[in-house]
């Protein structure tokens, strides 16, 4: 005679208001009796596996969250049944289930960064949910400990809940190892790219559009010159009604800036008789009047503002604005 399975469905009812909830086979016990809080922690973990799993890009550890899943039903419905109602189960939790688990977390285990301290989550959103679900996992399987010390449940049961909670924390580490990596590569190609970006034609146009502005304020025109650190001009601007010799003078002060990576203001002394650089003052290139910044990212030059048509104090005024722009526009 064919037997007639359990329908699953018939673990959710309507008819808890009292306090109290159906097991397959019928049985009413309570909704707080270990058994009820056993399934309903796998529940649990059940659905924030599925919030995981919808954010999971990786095509294979999806495969895995949702066959952990399916199984979760499963093992709901053996936990919902008492070991008489238990045999009518068409489907069961297995050894077979339990070794699948444990050569899921053979392979994964090859893939992660070693580790020999405790693991503090936190180091991406996804390893840092699993981390979460590894925790609820737990919580159910001392929940149906105590089940089986109360009432007793199948060492299969033990086994695999015990394996699977193993196999999330594997994914955890393995997904963390990715996600330093990817972390790693983002800020090597950050820095890849600042570096031949960090003074680029549209950083200096903003540079020199705010310094025009400070210009304004002042009453005053002046001329402007960007270089970069290997000395080449990436923008020359000159004010309307500034004197045209200015705009040789802001690139020579430019110039001179990034030959010497220091303000051309700190030369004036420098070039005095007796110091090291007294013969500059007969350099074509090289002047030593105020106005001429260097510009730098991480104690690297990455070229100068060049400043002139004011007085030495104007000049001085509107190449520090300039100065301080690059810098709050976050590229020191």
């Amino acid at each position: 005679m064919e037997k007639n399975h359990l329908n699953l469905m018939k673990v959710y009812t309507k008819t808890g208001d009292s306090g109290e909830t159906s097991l397959l086979g019928g049985e009413r016990v309570k909704k707080n009796s270990i058994r009820v809080k056993a399934y309903g922690a796998l529940d649990e973990a059940n659905a924030f596996l599925g919030q995981i799993r919808s954010k999971m890009k990786k095509e294979d550890m999806k495969n895995i969250i949702y066959s952990i899943q399916k199984k979760f039903f499963v093992l709901g419905a053996q936990l919902a049944c008492d070991k008489k109602n238990e045999l009518w189960l068409k489907e069961k939790i297995t050894l077979e289930d339990v070794h699948s688990i444990e050569n899921t977390i053979d392979n994964y285990s090859k893939k992660m960064f070693k580790t020999f301290k405790f693991v503090v989550p936190g180091e991406g959103e996804l390893s840092s949910l699993l981390h979460i679900a590894r925790t609820i996992v737990r919580r159910a399987e001392r929940e149906i400990v105590e089940l089986d010390q109360n009432e007793g449940v199948s060492k299969e049961i033990l086994r695999y809940i015990n394996r699977v909670s193993d196999l999330i924390y594997t994914l955890s580490l393995v997904i963390e190892s990715d996600e330093k990596v990817e972390s790693i590569s983002k800020e090597v190609i950050k820095i890849l790219n600042g570096s031949k970006n960090i003074l680029n034609l549209e950083v200096a146009k903003e540079i020199i559009n705010r310094g025009e502005e400070k210009a304004k304020e002042i009453g005053k025109e002046f001329s402007f010159c960007i270089l970069n650190g290997d000395g080449n001009i990436i923008i020359q601007e000159k004010m309307d009604n500034s004197i045209l010799i200015s705009l040789e003078m802001a690139r020579k002060k430019a110039y001179t800036s990034v030959a010497l990576k220091m303000e051309t203001e700190r030369l004036k002394e420098l070039i005095q008789p007796g110091n090291d650089f007294y013969t500059l003052q007969n350099s074509g290139n090289i002047v030593a009047f105020s106005g001429g910044i260097p510009l730098f990212c991480k104690e690297n030059l990455v070229g100068a503002i060049g400043v002139s048509g004011g007085s030495i104090e104007e000049d001085t005024l509107i190449a520090k604005e300039c100065e301080k722009i690059f810098y709050q526009m976050g590229r020191e």
